[in-house]
C-alpha cells in the first residue's frame, strides 16, 4: 500500500491481511520496533534523512529476507519516493496506490500529532498536503492499481482492492 499520511495504509493494509490470512508488514511500525521510537520522535531528533536511511533500510531487509509467505506491507508515506524503492516494492508484489485529495486528507489527519511530515512547515495543512502530493505524484503514479479512497470506509477500500485481485 502506497499513498500520503491519512490515505489509510496501515488501516485498510490490517483488514486486508486478516482477510487474506497473510502476514502485516508496516514499514513505520517496523522501524518503531526497532528503535523504540516513533516516526515523528525520529524526525525531531534525527532529522528526515536518517528516517528514510532508515526506511530504505528495511525494505531492502525485506527484499533479501523474503520467504515465500504471502504478506500485505503498509509503507511510509515517503517511501516508494526514495532511491530505487518504488522498483523493489514492484518486484515484491503488487502495488496498491491509496489516492484521496488533500482536503480529504486533512481532515483524516487534522489533530494528529503522529504525521511528521505534516506537523510543521509553512500555510495550511491542505497547502502542505498538496506539496508533499506534487512532489510524490510520480512515484504514486506509478503503482499497479490506484484506488480513490475519498468517501470511502476502510472494508470498501479493501473490497475494492480484494475485486482488483481476482
Amino acid at each position: 500500500m502506497l499513498g500520503p499520511s491519512g490515505a489509510g495504509k496501515t488501516s485498510c493494509s490490517k483488514l486486508l491481511a486478516e482477510r487474506l490470512g497473510y502476514l502485516l508488514l508496516d514499514t513505520d511500525a517496523l522501524i518503531e520496533e526497532a528503535t523504540a521510537m516513533s516516526p515523528a520522535q525520529i524526525f525531531a531528533t534525527m532529522g528526515e534523512a536518517a528516517f528514510r536511511t532508515m526506511e530504505n533500510e528495511l525494505l531492502r531487509q525485506i527484499a533479501m529476507e523474503k520467504t515465500g509467505s504471502p504478506f500485505v506491507m503498509a509503507t511510509g508515506g515517503g517511501l516508494p519516493a526514495s532511491e530505487n524503492n518504488l522498483e523493489i516494492l514492484q518486484k515484491l508484489g503488487i502495488t496498491f496506490y491509496l489516492k484521496a485529495d488533500s482536503a480529504t486528507l486533512a481532515k483524516r489527519v487534522s489533530g494528529d500529532v503522529e504525521r511528521p511530515m505534516l506537523k510543521n512547515g509553512a500555510g495550511e495543512l491542505t497547502e502542505r498536503i498538496d506539496t508533499l502530493l506534487a512532489k510524490r505524484a510520480a512515484f504514486y503514479g506509478q503503482s499497479r492499481h490506484t484506488v480513490d479512497t475519498r468517501g470511502m470506509t476502510v472494508e470498501e477500500t479493501v473490497e475494492t482492492i480484494l475485486n482488483y485481485l481476482q
